[in-house]
């Protein structure tokens, strides 16, 4: 019987973070139909999350770890700042190329993470992880259509590619966050996030605030909460009670699930090379997460 019990407990934390996965593989639908600037939708979507966020801590048994978040805190504001650019790029990409190929693209930021791990995580750059690179840059430059002649990239596959390096190093300074849980992780770089993106629409940017439509406005809400603070909520509880391999290989459901919704919902269609380069970025993301 208790060997059930654990067994229908495992199956329970595996659905709930597919479940995530699934909710993060509808954000590009969300944003597509949002009418806003994308800096805007960023500054929306961070500000609600963070809010959400905190009625998490008020009326749950999470605790805000203040002490772990303060000896992080220098990590912790470079990722957060990372992750308000990662967004903008993305939402950009949006604007110039099918969605599933923007996020299969910012996908090569593992790949990117591995280039840059010598310099920043003093990790050697062994042969698998060589092979790994070559890999998703031929995956890159199959799902791109890159114009071998000119080697210019569209603008859409520009931003996109900034997206990915900004989240490559979302995934460089986590890895430097030490004794600090996901959920607490999260809601400080949804705060610095919130705080940057305002910086940049009304300070830098100097943008006059849109008023958008009913629909938009329930879309943002619904992306703040449900696509980040809840998605987040059932991810991170679930990592704690999941294989971290399993966590690695479920995470890359994420633009399987956009592909899926993309062609479902929005009609984008991906040629038979665009395909096999987003396999290949998947092939190559998977390959990475073998341990010597």
């Amino acid at each position: 019987m208790m060997f059930l019990v654990k067994i229908k407990g495992g199956v329970m934390y595996y659905l709930r973070y597919i479940l995530g996965m699934v909710i993060f593989g509808t954000i590009a639908i969300i944003v597509k139909n949002i009418d806003l600037p994308r800096s805007q939708v960023v500054l929306s979507r961070t500000s609600i999350a963070t809010i959400s966020f905190l009625l998490v801590f008020t009326f749950s048994s999470k605790k805000i770890e203040y002490r772990n978040i303060f000896r992080n805190f220098h990590y912790l504001f470079l990722s957060g700042v990372s992750l308000a650019f990662s967004w903008i790029f993305l939402f950009e990409s949006f604007n110039y190329t099918n969605v599933s190929i923007a996020v299969w693209i910012t996908y090569l930021a593992p790949m990117i993470v591995i280039l840059l791990s010598p310099i920043f995580l003093k990790e050697a750059l062994n042969l698998l992880k060589f092979i790994c690179v070559i890999i998703a840059l031929v995956g890159l430059y199959l799902i791109s259509n890159l114009d071998i002649a000119t080697l210019q990239f569209s603008k859409g596959i520009i931003y996109s590619l900034l997206s990915a390096i900004t989240y490559a190093f979302i995934i460089i300074f986590n890895k430097k966050i030490k004794n600090l849980d996901g959920f607490n992780t999260t809601f400080v770089q949804m705060m610095i996030a919130a705080i940057t993106m305002m910086v940049y629409v009304f300070i830098v940017n100097k943008e006059t605030i849109s008023i958008p439509d009913n629909k938009s406005i329930a879309l943002v809400i619904i992306l703040g909460v449900f696509h980040t603070c809840f998605a987040c909520f059932l991810t991170f509880g679930s990592i704690a009670h999941l294989p971290t391999n399993a966590v690695a290989f479920l995470s890359y459901l994420d633009p399987i699930f956009t592909f899926m919704f993309a062609y479902l919902l929005l009609g984008e269609v991906l040629s038979v090379s665009q395909l096999v380069g987003a396999g290949l970025i998947l092939l190559s993301a998977l390959l990475a997460q073998i341990k010597k």
